[in-house]
Order: C-alpha cells, then sequence, then structure tokens
C-alpha cells in the first residue's frame, strides 16, 4: 500500500491462477488479524482458471511507522501449499 494515512481504508486485489493440471483447492483463507479482510469467491480453482482475491486493510488503531500484514492460503499444491499474500504499509500523518 506504501505510504497510508491513519483512518483509512486501503483496498487491494490478487490475482490468483491455477497453472497445474489438477483442480486447486484452498483449504483455509485466513487473516493475519482483524483490521485486514478479504473476498475470495471460491476455493475450488479448475486449472487455467484465475479468481480474484479482494482485500481491505483498516488503519484505524494501527501503530504509526512500518507494519507488514499477510492472508495465508492453505491449498492442496503439493509444492507449495501455503502462501502468504503481504500487505506492507508505511502509516504516517
Amino acid at each position: 500500500f506504501g505510504f497510508v494515512k491513519p483512518g483509512t481504508i486501503q483496498k487491494t486485489k490478487f490475482t490468483l491462477t491455477n497453472t497445474g493440471k489438477d483442480t486447486l483447492f484452498i483449504r483455509i483463507a485466513k487473516s493475519a488479524c482483524s483490521c485486514l479482510s478479504f473476498d475470495l469467491p471460491k476455493r475450488e480453482i479448475a486449472p487455467g482458471e484465475t479468481v480474484i482475491l479482494s482485500s481491505s486493510f483498516d488503519t484505524v488503531q494501527r501503530k504509526k511507522g512500518e507494519n507488514t500484514k499477510y492472508i495465508t492460503l492453505i491449498t492442496n499444491d503439493p509444492r507449495s501449499s501455503t502462501v502468504g499474500l503481504k500487505h506492507f504499509y508505511i502509516l504516517v500523518n
């Protein structure tokens, strides 16, 4: 998100594409804190299919300076079953 002001809501989107040959199952999708919410429209992604994960970060009552929060996805991918979607920002006045 870069530099953000306190009390704002920052939004972003992540593109998730299944480049494998089998259906990708997102078994668990969790946020690092209640300040970071997300919408994942489906948890089964067919080969070649793309879905958009939308996230919102609420900066109310967050500490000033550099902050990093993650959305963690746990999947059935045998090579990389855990993926962290990083949200980095610097809270300034």
